[in-house]
């Protein structure tokens, strides 16, 4: 057991600092390019260093899109890790993602057109997340929502707009958050069919499942395939199937004694199970793909892996 305490009382607290450009949008988008995928971006920063880092950052895949306004900085984030490479807490400035406007959205509609699939992060603003998700139900276009952060995880279940969804990846803590919000919802008594990828930590391992079951079948009546990643422990995998039933089937991460970085590796494990899809590989496939995709990014000082093909 780990445990993080902060001496507010103006000293220096020791520690290291390293700069990188990330951000989920752009780790997903980024990883997708280096997969070998076609990727558009649609986002906003601003004039200044961080901007241009951001756009350099992503030269393999299609930046036109990015929007640079003059008058706002780029968002940042400082992540608070400890030596164990995890998160321990975030310090942010999300104010550019207000940018990303239903009207920016309207004059990039042809890349929207376009997309056999459509990924949009918790950072987006309600307004265009919910013209986004309307427009790609509209068009059959399905839509994948990265919960992104517990402040944020929530935002599209705030209206009905969440059933438009097709997929969804948040962690334990998001789902709790998210649930908080669905207490009028009614979960639908489907018949589970729970299967088991290997990982011998069954205590906690059944613990989850059981604990996830009931937001789990609050939310497959509307979202199709919902990913709970679960850290260390892998992810729950829960998919409504053509029998009216829901499969819950866990699958266990690679043990790493010793990450370099928790960052951007969830990023990553989405953007691997995305590929997949595109690619229209099997489920096992698709996460097999994530779960490989993550423990590149653990392994790396990069937010996304930096040599990896799937195709």
């Amino acid at each position: 057991m780990h445990s993080l305490v902060f001496q507010l009382d103006g000293r220096m607290l020791a520690g290291q600092m390293k700069r990188v450009s990330g951000g989920v949008g752009r780790n997903i988008a980024d990883a997708l390019g280096r997969f070998g995928h076609d990727v558009c971006f649609l986002t906003a920063v601003g004039d200044d260093s961080d901007g241009r880092s951001i756009i350099k950052s992503l030269e393999h895949i299609n930046t036109d899109k990015i929007s640079v306004v003059g008058d706002q900085s780029t968002s940042w984030c400082v992540v608070f890790q400890n030596r164990q490479g995890d998160c321990m807490a975030c310090i942010g400035d999300m104010e550019c993602h207000k940018r990303i406007t239903i009207d920016m959205i309207k004059e990039n509609i042809d890349a929207l057109y376009k997309s056999p699939l459509v990924v949009i992060d918790g950072n987006v603003c309600p307004e265009t997340m919910e013209f986004v998700i309307g427009f790609c139900n509209e068009e059959n276009i399905p839509v994948y929502f990265e919960t992104t952060d517990i402040a944020v995880a929530s935002q599209p279940f705030h209206s009905n707009m969440w059933k438009g969804l097709s997929f969804m990846s948040p962690n334990l803590k998001e789902l709790q958050e998210i649930s908080k919000k669905l207490t009028a919802e009614v979960p639908v008594n489907y018949a589970i069919k729970v299967s088991i990828n290997g990982g011998d930590e069954f205590d906690t391992r059944d613990r989850i499942m059981n604990s996830s079951k009931d937001i789990v079948c609050k939310l497959i009546s509307h979202i199709p395939v919902i990913m709970v990643t679960l850290g260390d422990k892998g992810l729950l995998l829960a998919s409504r199937q053509s029998d009216d039933t829901v499969s819950l089937v866990h699958y266990p991460s690679q043990k790493i004694e010793t990450p370099v970085s928790v960052s951007g590796a969830g990023d990553c494990l989405c953007a691997g199970y995305i590929s997949g899809v595109l690619q229209g590989k099997s489920q096992d496939e698709c996460v097999a793909l994530g779960l490989r995709a993550a423990t590149s990014a653990l392994l790396s000082h990069r937010p996304v892996p930096i040599e990896l093909n799937v195709n």
